[in-house]
This record gives structure tokens, sequence and C-alpha cells, in this order.
């Protein structure tokens, strides 16, 4: 929870540990599915050039027009460590059927073999988030919360806020929501890892990711102290389109299911 560790700030040690966990797990479950190296290297760089370029697009969007002001603005909000992952995650699945031809892979079935990862990749995330004290949560005193020294963004919040006075060590409590993002990584990652082998059609995989991570990210963003709107909004809007193609194609295929048993029984 302090912004260095070691001669490393806490978003380049969470971004380390994304390449690490993300990366590594994204190799493990794409060489487990038979693909060469090639198709490898083309379904994992494009994935992790996607997710920096979304994850700073949108927060440039949502920082409109701030960073505007001059070049120096301008060059600060390019380079700072300031990201909305969901729009990176966005970007990713946008990106997958050329990624799939690139690669000479089926869209559906490479987006169900390779995003079970992006649940780790997430945990390294937000762990960086945790040590570098941004994307905290609200003031809690749940027995797990968690107090930040008085370098930290939370500290800094809470002072232009009115919440602690002059001297004070330490920040209020505050809920860990960091480690609450990437929790709902790890469970994504060992869930979805675990249902792979019984999925029961192509792309199944791809849409219980999009459920879990758009839903978990818009839940829990409500207890942001600092909320991010327009990425709340963005959010809401792919979890309720994702949950109604999910409700679209179950509901198709129990119909051809039940036609199809018709048809035998005649």
């Amino acid at each position: 929870m302090h912004p260095q560790v070691g001669p490393l700030a806490g978003f380049v040690v969470g971004w380390l540990l994304a390449a690490v966990l993300g990366g590594g797990s994204a190799v493990w479950l794409l060489y487990r599915s038979g693909l060469t190296d090639y198709q490898i290297a083309v379904a994992l760089y494009s994935r992790v050039a996607a997710l920096l370029i979304g994850s700073k697009i949108l927060y440039l969007i949502e920082a409109w027009p701030a960073w505007t002001a001059d070049r120096a603005a301008i060059m600060a909000a390019l380079f700072s460590e300031q990201m909305r992952i969901p729009g990176g995650i966005l970007l990713a699945l946008a990106i997958g059927p050329w990624v799939a031809r690139a690669s000479g892979v089926r869209y559906l079935a490479l987006a169900d073999t390779i995003v079970p990862a992006a649940g780790l990749m997430i945990l390294g995330i937000r762990t960086g988030c945790f040590l570098e004290g941004c994307c905290f949560g609200t003031p809690s005193t749940v027995p797990w919360a968690v107090r930040f020294p008085a370098m930290s963004e939370v500290y800094a919040w809470q002072q232009q806020h009115g919440l602690l006075s002059a001297g004070l060590p330490e920040s209020l409590s505050v809920h860990p929501l960091q480690l609450y993002f990437g929790l709902a990584g790890l469970l994504l990652f060992a869930g979805l890892a675990a249902y792979q082998p019984y999925k029961r059609y192509e792309g199944e995989i791809l849409l219980l990711f999009a459920l879990g991570f758009l839903w978990s990210t818009w839940l829990l963003e409500t207890m942001r102290a600092r909320p991010h709107v327009l990425t709340q909004h963005i959010v809401l809007g792919a979890a309720v389109a994702t949950t109604t193609l999910t409700a679209a194609i179950e509901l198709s295929r129990r119909v051809r299911r039940s036609t199809a048993a018709r048809i035998t029984a005649e």
C-alpha cells in the first residue's frame, strides 16, 4: 500500500504481475488446446496491445477535456499510470474476429480458450492498484477494511473532502476495493478454466466471462470512493446487452432441442 515497492512504483509491479500471471496462464491454455507458437504469439500479443490501448483510451475519454489544456498536460495524461481496465477488456474482445482470422483459428474457439487468462491478468493489475493506493473504496468499518499511509492517494482524497484531521499518520479505513476486483478475477479464471472441458457450445466460455466480469465490475464500481461515471455506464450497458444475448442463445437452444425431440417422437 505504498507508492514504491523497492525501485518500482506499485502500478508497475501490478502490470508485471499481470504479465506473469495472465500471460503465463494464456500460454498454458493455448498450448493445451494444440495451437502453434505463431498462433499463440498472435493471440497473446494482440490482446496485450488491445488491453493497454483500450484502457488508456477509455481513461482519456472519461477525463476529457481536463487533460487537453496544453502540451504538457496531454503528455502527462498519455504517459500516466491512469487506466480504465474495462476499456481494455472490451477492446480485446472487439478485435477477437480479426485476431482469429490472422491466426487461422475459429474466433469463438480461440476466445473460449484464452479468455479465462484475463482473470489472472486482472488479479495482477489490481494487486498493483492496491500497492499504489489507487482505485480505493469508500470508508468502511468491516473487519478487513484497510488504512493507507500519509503519502497515499486515499489519504490525500480524504483530507481534501474533510474526512481527516491534519497530522494523522494514516487514512480512515476503507474497503480494499482493489482486492475485491482481484478476487473476482481469480474466481473467473478458476471457474472458467475448470468448466472449459464441459462447455456446451463454442462461445459459451466467452459469454460466461463477459457476464461475470461486467456484472462484478459494475457492482464493485459502485463502491469506489471516486466514481468513474462513464466507465460505470459503459460497463452496465455492456452487461445488459450480454445478458440479453445470452438469454436469447439459451432460448434458441431450448427451442431447437424441443423441436428435435418432437420430430424424433413423430
